[in-house]
């Protein structure tokens, strides 16, 4: 009898054992699928759920991401990484769980934090927040700073939504290094969905893009046209008119932006060829067309172009390609030898946009350029201050002592125009003389 009650009182024992162990491992399983390990925050999955039962709430979505948090793990290892991260989370739960109550914080991938506050009056909490950064000295020994993005929901927005508009804003605070805060407002938030818009429909809107062609005049006589700058313009059926600072860095980001440089470059070497063949202009009259720096990087770019002079016949010597100070970030052994194959086949060669950035008067000598082109920025610091005109003074000596001609773009005011005339400048574009114009209104277009 006792031997019976003692297995019954082991199985017993056994079986509450089981019992224990199974909510413990279940328990473990269900934090695991709730929390992150590293920093006890929501996870991921969590914040999926989250979003789902929570999106007729109000509030704001914060969006953060740390900067320099690669360079962190690389150099001093991921061990070291990981303190930061949760250096970085102890400062989040005590500002926002701590002193306001704000408990949906969800970390959502290796440095990336969405927090989702009921508190709409948020600045102060981020004013805080931003300060106990500043005074952690282990971020600050690793340089490591944040970029918060602020976005407020509205009943009818969906929460994924809110933190799309948050994300669109950490990445303006990105733009100014140091724990900085972006907040959405109605016109960012515009301009972003025509941007996304634009991303969507660039690829299959190629052929949508057509050119326009403003002419570089004598500005000792600016009824003189001495050259022609062929420009991309995009008219689209949805969106309109859209402009070159709005497409040409999509077309860069997306890595089509050699689609559109070539499809303007067949179109100049057309014009050009046909203005030469009719004898509307000289036979050393020279249209100039832009390339991006990634453009530029292509391995075939140099065959590509002489392929279309090939195809219309035309001499090398009647193009120009200008290329942008950002070149210089490009590898310049390789930059060199593809500009000597271009100079080889007398294709001529400028620098646009030219201002004192970059360091690229230091490069210029070793450089096979014909000519600079003096950026509008340089021109507008002329009439705002004594040390504009100076500045731009001294570039134009620099490009002289390099027996390097000079092009000034976007001229617009007649005090400009003799400003640069004095300054031995005597080739210009601009608006004082003309805008950019169709084909046929080129000729009419003459003054």
């Amino acid at each position: 009898m006792k031997e019976n009650l003692a297995i019954v009182a082991s199985s017993l024992f056994t079986a509450m054992s089981a019992v224990l162990l199974f909510k413990t491992v279940d328990k473990e399983v269900v934090r695991d699928e709730i929390f992150d390990p590293l920093t006890g925050f929501f996870n991921r999955s969590e914040y999926n759920r989250f979003c789902l039962k929570n999106n007729l709430k109000t509030g704001v979505a914060i969006l953060i991401d740390l900067d320099n948090f690669k360079e962190v793990n690389d150099t001093y290892g991921h061990h070291i990484g990981d303190k930061v991260l949760v250096e970085y989370a102890s400062i989040l739960k005590k500002v926002f769980r701590d002193e306001f109550g704000e408990n949906n914080i969800f970390r959502i991938s290796g440095d990336e934090f969405y927090c989702f506050l009921k508190n709409t009056e948020y600045n102060n909490i981020l004013k805080i927040l931003k300060t106990r950064l500043k005074e952690s000295y282990f971020l600050e020994k690793y340089d490591v700073k944040s970029s918060i993005g602020a976005h407020r929901k509205q009943e009818y927005e969906k929460i994924e939504l809110s933190f799309v508009n948050a994300d669109f804003a950490m990445y303006e605070a990105k733009k100014i290094y140091g724990h900085t805060v972006y907040e959405t407002n109605e016109a960012f938030l515009k301009l972003k969905k025509r941007e996304n818009l634009i991303k969507k429909i660039v690829k299959e809107s190629v052929e949508e893009i057509y050119v326009l062609i403003q002419p570089k005049v004598s500005l000792d006589d600016p009824s003189q046209i001495v050259g022609a700058e062929v420009l991309a313009r995009w008219k689209n059926k949805i969106l309109g008119e859209i402009y070159p600072n709005e497409f040409i860095p999509i077309a860069e980001e997306l890595k089509i932006i050699d689609t559109i440089d070539f499809k303007v470059a067949e179109e100049a070497i057309k014009i050009s060829k046909e203005w030469v063949a009719t004898g509307k202009v000289k036979d050393d009259f020279v249209i100039s067309f832009n390339f991006s720096m990634l453009t530029l990087e292509k391995k075939d770019v140099v065959e590509r172009v002489l392929k279309l002079l090939k195809k219309y016949s035309l001499n090398g010597k009647n193009i120009e390609i200008e290329l942008t100070e950002s070149i210089f970030s490009s590898d310049l052994k390789e930059l060199m030898e593809k500009i000597k194959k271009l100079r080889d086949n007398k294709i001529n060669i400028s620098l646009d946009d030219f201002t004192a950035g970059h360091s690229t008067a230091a490069i210029l000598p070793i450089l096979d350029i014909q000519t600079v082109k003096f950026d509008r920025t340089l021109l507008e610091s002329v009439s705002k201050s004594k040390k504009g005109k100076i500045m731009y003074e001294s570039l134009i000596k620099v490009i002289k002592s390099l027996n390097l001609k000079m092009v000034s773009e976007g001229i617009e005011t007649q005090e400009e125009l003799e400003f640069l005339k004095k300054n031995g400048i005597f080739v210009g574009q601009g608006y004082l003389f003309s805008k950019p114009v169709s084909k046929k209104l080129f000729f009419e277009n003459k003054n």
